[in-house]
């Protein structure tokens, strides 16, 4: 592409990753808990009603996409035919992917769409990797949305200048051939505003497109994406005013108000002060005149509100199928059994997303083996993303049930431990392994005590060789 060429299809890409980040500014609003604008006061200005409002903001546009996110953690990438993981696992090891993986799921899952580029580096053999939320980056698609290569890819960083006088936005611009470096004055809205700088070619040649994965966490046929939060703002905001409506019970009208008629006021502030100031509980009110009544005000029942609150909560539990017990705090008794039972939308709805991303990350690989020449990798469709069991299921049901699958099936054990021990990895399965071979019963006993000293047995499954790839190394 020639420099003209870039800068005009920058140009067309930029108002399109302008409109994204608007639309993204706003969920991440109720990401942040600093949402506006969702709570109806009848009295504006006054101190206690600004603190009120400010207090009824919660946090459950956070949680509804924190349920999901922490579903969602791959440990390795399979192939039929191969033993153990993939070399295309190394990219994602090498680019530290135990750590931004997380990162990617939770803007996808609270935008509706990310994406993950991959690019060549200094060391030949390994790409650089990285996630880009909707604000930074945007892809285009041919005809087809469902294509694996889009035809273009752009990314963007705002740069205020230091002397006040306005800002302007370095770009990237990633095709089918190579990756163009642009900048641009304001936001870009006349071609006369860019400036091209320089393209560096792909060293492996043209590729088939560019080299960016799309994830979409729930993609329609026509390509509309949408996230965990946007179709419950409606819900969410109604949740936010039952909580300001029972604060501003609680702050106004949870006490019982006394009351007096009929009685002679005193001439002197000073003589009511002490009167009022010398009542107790124990005090006996008496007044001579036959028309004085004294009385209370009922305090408003605050029940009701938090009943409210509670059935919108529901519905928000139903609709989005977050357990029912994460919103409502309910878990404190839970059996296993009963936890499986409240997590299985939750469960449905991480398997879906599951499908979905781990295309993306095997379409990322290999989009990586094309970058780095894997002749091997880069057709490999048959490629299978390894997820984190997140399943609350005990250790002892994981025991039965593995001795079933070995028994009546003839499993070997060493393949079920991974599917039935929850936070079991490929490198617990390596070090059993080892310790049977050399039959080290002493180190056995301890990984059985560990295991049964602990309802998840996992650990973070990172590899401690793991580190990021500097596109300049």
């Amino acid at each position: 592409m020639k420099p003209g060429a870039a800068i005009r299809t920058a140009w067309e890409m930029f108002p399109s990753l302008l409109s994204q980040r608007e639309e993204a500014a706003v969920i991440d609003s109720w990401l942040r808990n600093e949402q506006e604008g969702s709570i109806f006061v009848k009295r504006k200005g006054t101190q206690e009603f600004t603190d009120l409002e400010e207090k009824a903001n919660t946090g459950w546009a956070s949680m509804l996409v924190t349920s999901v996110a922490q579903t969602l953690f791959m440990t390795g990438m399979r192939q039929p035919g191969v033993e153990g993981n993939t070399a295309a696992w190394t990219y994602f090891q090498r680019n530290a992917w135990d750590r931004r993986q997380s990162l990617l799921y939770r803007s996808v899952l609270g935008h509706g769409e990310g994406f993950a580029y991959a690019l060549p580096s200094r060391n030949e053999a390994i790409p650089v990797m990285r996630p880009v939320s909707i604000k930074r980056g945007t892809a285009f698609w041919g005809d087809d949305e469902d294509d694996e290569w889009a035809t273009s890819f752009l990314m963007a960083d705002r740069v205020d200048f230091a002397d006040g006088t306005g800002h302007g936005w370095t770009v990237q611009l990633l095709d089918e051939s190579a990756r163009y470096f642009l900048s641009c004055n304001g936001d870009g809205y006349d071609v006369s505003d860019w400036t091209f700088i320089e393209a560096q070619p792909y060293p492996n040649g043209p590729l088939p497109g560019a080299p960016v994965a799309r994830y979409a966490n729930r993609q329609e046929l026509d390509g509309f994406t949408y996230g965990e939060v946007e179709p419950f703002l409606p819900l969410l905001r109604r949740i936010d005013q039952d909580t300001f409506d029972r604060l501003v019970v609680q702050r106004f009208g949870a006490w019982k108000v006394r009351y007096a008629t009929g009685l002679l006021k005193p001439s002197e502030q000073a003589e009511v002060d002490k009167m009022i100031a010398g009542l107790t509980a124990a005090d006996l009110l008496v007044n001579e005149s036959p028309d004085a009544k004294f009385g209370t005000l009922d305090a408003t029942d605050i029940a009701g509100y938090i009943a409210a609150r509670d059935a919108d909560l529901r519905d928000l539990s139903a609709l989005s199928q977050t357990p029912p017990y994460q919103l409502l705090g309910l878990s404190s008794n839970l059996q296993a059994e009963s936890l499986k039972a409240a997590r299985e939308g939750l469960e449905l709805k991480s398997t879906e997303v599951r499908t979905s991303f781990g295309e993306s990350n095997e379409e990322l690989a290999r989009i990586a083996a094309w970058i780095v020449g894997d002749e091997a990798a880069k057709d490999a469709y048959d490629l299978q993303t390894m997820w984190r069991d997140t399943d609350p299921r005990s250790l002892t049901q994981a025991a039965d049930a593995g001795a079933k699958f070995a028994d009546s099936l003839g499993i070997p054990a060493q393949m079920l431990w991974g599917r039935l021990v929850p936070g079991w990895t490929d490198t617990d399965t390596t070090e059993a392994l080892r310790l049977i071979e050399e039959g080290d019963e002493a180190a056995l006993e301890e990984l059985r005590a560990q295991l049964a000293a602990s309802d998840t047995g996992a650990d973070d499954g990172t590899d401690p060789q793991a580190g990021d790839v500097d596109p300049d190394a």
